[in-house]
């Protein structure tokens, strides 16, 4: 029997190359693509299924008559202009698509349970004083000025802003690849997190390919961006000045007080002995328990270092950086990694909507990229536990 051959529009084919992300099989379709765009031969069927999950493209769009419009409007968002965002790769379209899709049920479930808005939400659109939307996202949070005293590390700091904003309702998900696919990492040089703002299930997510003290800063900035009730798509590196809006300039500021309060950065500062400035950094540093990077910035905005040396700090920092992330070491746990991934508010209402009959099962695995096994001991991972 021979095999089905499918006529696909040129604009349709024009389109997905000019929107795929399948530069590790481009060669492999070259000819077949040269015959197409041509006309001189048609794929089959076996052969667009297989180009369709090279290039992340839904395989439904081959068989559009038009090229189909894919308006991301959190790309309006981004906190610095792009080129690359201008055409955002398949990874973080879909990533957004998921995170729609999460915010979408959680929102559905907690109307149906009479959950009430939450009045944060938007509260401070008015205000731009720095350290009074500090002081009142603080009250909030339910933690005090030297809230980071009871971390180790950036790392707990961030799971104990993380668990703080997950138990007054903000969705807080993170991951550094597409679903469950290893092949689709997450380019944190596109973007390093994003929020999606409702008033009943605000959506934070980080990219987890980013660092520590990474993460940290992107959670408390896009946190920010919530008590605000402004979108975000946080795209710069910690090495930028300037370049932002007045949005981004406030957003940022906020963060450095909640995570480096100036009157103690200042104390800390200048109570150090004379001890060389990078032993300086790296002192304060461990104190605030965040990155070198996100002191150095603070120092730069109190007058005590120069954009020169600011800038040649940020980029020794990235360059660190770049080369642990060449040199990984073990993949770790999975259930661990899979458990940091997903808000646990979120994993507890879908296994007792589940349970209620109100969801199916196979809704629940596909929302948290689990199936039946690991959903069961996700969730019995999770029960009564923190990060």
């Amino acid at each position: 029997m021979p095999e089905l051959k499918i006529n696909i529009h040129p604009e349709i084919l024009d389109w997905i190359i000019e929107n795929a992300s399948f530069d590790e099989f481009r060669h492999e379709f070259k000819e077949d693509i040269a015959l197409w765009k041509s006309g001189a031969k048609s794929p089959t069927f076996n052969q667009l299924e297989r180009f369709s999950k090279a290039t992340n493209i839904p395989f439904g769009y081959f068989f559009l008559t038009n090229p189909p419009t894919e308006k991301i409007g959190l790309l309006e968002y981004r906190t610095v202009d792009s080129l690359k965002l201008e055409h955002p790769s398949r990874n973080l379209v879909d990533t957004i698509y998921e995170m729609e899709s999460i915010q979408e049920w959680m929102k559905e479930y907690l109307i149906s349970t009479e959950f009430e808005e939450l009045s944060y939400v938007g509260s401070l659109r008015e205000v731009n004083d720095v350290a009074r939307i500090a002081h009142l996202i603080r009250i909030e949070l339910q933690i005090d000025e030297k809230w980071f005293l009871s971390s180790s590390n950036s790392w707990d700091s961030f799971k104990l802003i993380r668990n703080r904003l997950e138990n007054i309702g903000v969705l807080v998900m993170m991951s550094g690849i597409v679903g469950a696919n290893t092949h689709r990492s997450l380019d944190i040089s596109e973007f390093r997190a994003f929020t999606l703002i409702d008033k009943y299930a605000p959506l934070i997510f980080i990219n987890g390919n980013d660092s520590n003290s990474g993460r940290l800063f992107s959670l408390i900035h896009e946190m920010v961006h919530i008590w605000l009730g402004v979108n975000s798509l946080y795209n710069v590196n910690q090495q930028h000045i300037n370049n932002f809006n007045m949005i981004e300039v406030l957003c940022n500021a906020v963060t450095a007080e909640i995570l480096v309060p100036l009157k103690q950065f200042q104390s800390l500062w200048n109570q150090l002995p004379s001890v060389g400035l990078d032993q300086t950094i790296l002192e304060v540093s461990k104190y605030f328990r965040c990155g070198i990077t996100i002191i150095a910035r603070r120092a730069l905005d109190c007058g005590f270092i120069s954009k020169e040396m600011y800038t040649s700090i940020a980029q020794s920092a990235a360059s660190r950086f770049v080369d642990r992330m060449n040199n990984p070491g073990s993949g770790g746990n999975y259930y661990q990694t899979l458990k940091t991934r997903i808000d646990h508010r979120l994993l507890s209402a879908l296994n007792e909507s589940v349970f209620e009959g109100k969801t199916s099962f196979s809704k629940a695995y596909r929302l948290t990229n689990t199936n039946r096994k690991t959903f069961s001991e996700l969730v019995r991972m999770t029960a009564g536990s923190s990060l």
